[in-house]
């Protein structure tokens, strides 16, 4: 069965007039972590073609897919441009001015790609740069508010951490949903079960590394010919390669 289509298909992250672009790439990685491949850039502060920045870029964004999303982020000139084929947007501030009802919490962020909601088009994830963040001309543009709570001690949270939580929030909501109504098509593989899975391989393999070693010692007794039979056994059932024990074995 072909795997599920991402998750977060229909969201899009917008960075409005973004200052470093560390932080750039590691927005990129958190939208790889939640399976949305729309990253759109708003006027960056910085030079992108440059190499100190573009090394910069992929520097942080560390991991192949993230990479990936960053060779794929579009360029805009304006907000309203990035946001032309996007139904809803929701900017995300922590400022309480007089005119900004916050309108949608975060736990109510994934009910936004409802089709019945959204319509054909995209829900687009607005936040604003690192220094002074939205603009109250950018929040107009926006057809919801977001306020993420925080404590009063350190209530700004850094342009990275604020992409993780809002799509953080939006994938565990839908997997959530899709899990109650998974009619039993191809199972969605999250992070923990890739790590389950690479974990039972390193297991198997060193079990019958472990298993090679005894069959060497036997080979070293005369027994070469059964030991080499046993080793493909061993092979055969995913204990270990053929190769790995044969480098024991000889």
């Amino acid at each position: 069965a072909s795997p599920p289509p991402p998750l977060l298909h229909s969201y899009r992250v917008v960075l409005v007039s973004p200052i470093e672009a560390g932080n750039v790439g590691m927005a990129s990685r958190s939208c790889a972590n939640f399976e949305c491949r729309d990253l759109a850039l708003v006027s960056p502060r910085y030079t992108r073609s440059g190499p100190i920045a573009a090394s910069h870029e992929r520097r942080f964004a560390s991991q192949e897919t993230a990479i990936g999303v960053l060779d794929e982020a579009t360029m805009h000139t304006s907000l309203l441009d990035a946001l032309a084929d996007c139904s809803v947007a929701v900017g995300f501030t922590r400022r309480r001015g007089k005119r900004r009802a916050f309108t949608v919490e975060p736990r109510e962020l994934a009910a936004l790609s409802d089709p019945l909601t959204t319509g054909a088009g995209r829900v687009a994830l607005v936040f604003g740069p690192e220094a002074d963040g939205l603009q109250p001309s950018d929040l107009q543009l926006c057809t919801h508010v977001c306020e993420i709570a925080t404590s009063g001690a350190q209530g700004s949270m850094s342009l990275p951490a604020s992409v993780s939580f809002a799509l953080g929030r939006c994938f565990e909501e839908l997997h959530r949903a899709e899990r109650s109504c998974d009619s039993g098509g191809s199972r969605r593989l999250l992070g923990g079960d890739m790590t389950k899975l690479r974990h039972d391989e390193l297991v198997g393999v060193a079990g019958g590394v472990a298993a090679g070693r005894r069959l060497a010692g036997r080979a070293k007794g005369g027994g070469r010919a059964s030991a080499a039979a046993e080793a493909g056994d061993q092979a055969r059932h995913g204990r270990a390669s053929i190769d790995e024990i044969a480098r024991v074995v000889s």
